[in-house]
């Protein structure tokens, strides 16, 4: 298959994709109506707010899934250089401008950060890379760290992607979540850095489905 043959492939249209973008932001939408479930109660509305949290959640993951499908074969369509300018007035620039945004709000508002958070540089910076102004911000530093090892991933040939992934997507499974849980029945404290963590596990997957 030449370039343009992959060049075509590539922009074909795949309503999976937006299926799964939407179904996703429904379910991001109930979860964060769903803020109950952190207040336990023993009754029917709790029940039913758990099973909700359980049902939904999914969609994150499925973003990143979604990040790895669209862009691992960014090559294709422009250049690195490129693919990271997109990414930074995209997703960079609003991060940046929301989340000092929401430490005003946070501050002048709803009051749930100190004004000392405006008055000190390093302060209102970690403010802004830790999303103390709006927490639901978390999702941004791991999707800008996904963006980064992008380049790397996409440089591994089409017919190895789904070997070399599986295999970073086991090597993930058991460093996020067998291990640790392992050595908690011994009682010995995991202190290891966990690289890639889940959400790399989330591109290795789209790869492999």
């Amino acid at each position: 298959m030449d370039m343009i043959e992959q060049k075509a492939n590539v922009a074909q249209y795949n309503p999976t994709i937006d299926v799964m973008n939407i179904a996703a932001c429904i379910a991001v939408v109930a979860l964060h109506v769903n803020g109950g479930i952190w207040g336990f109660t023993r009754n029917l509305n709790w029940a039913i707010m758990l099973i909700t949290e359980c049902v939904c959640y999914w969609a994150v993951p499925v973003f990143f899934m979604i990040t790895g499908a669209t862009l691992l074969d960014y090559r294709l369509r422009y250049s690195t250089k490129v693919f990271f300018q997109k990414r930074f007035t995209k997703t960079g620039i609003p991060f940046v401008f929301w989340s000092i945004v929401s430490i005003f709000w946070a501050v002048y508002i709803s009051h749930y950060l100190p004004p000392d958070v405006l008055s000190n540089l390093g302060v209102f910076l970690d403010a802004i890379v830790n999303t103390k102004g709006m927490s639901i911000y978390w999702f941004f530093p791991p999707l800008f760290a996904l963006y980064l090892v992008i380049p790397v991933f996409s440089q591994i040939s089409e017919d190895k992607r789904k070997n070399t992934f599986l295999y970073g997507s086991a090597i993930a499974f058991i460093i996020c979540s067998c291990l640790p849980l392992l050595l908690s029945f011994l009682k010995v404290s995991f202190n290891m850095p966990v690289i890639g963590g889940g959400d790399t596990a989330d591109i290795f997957s789209s790869a492999i489905t």
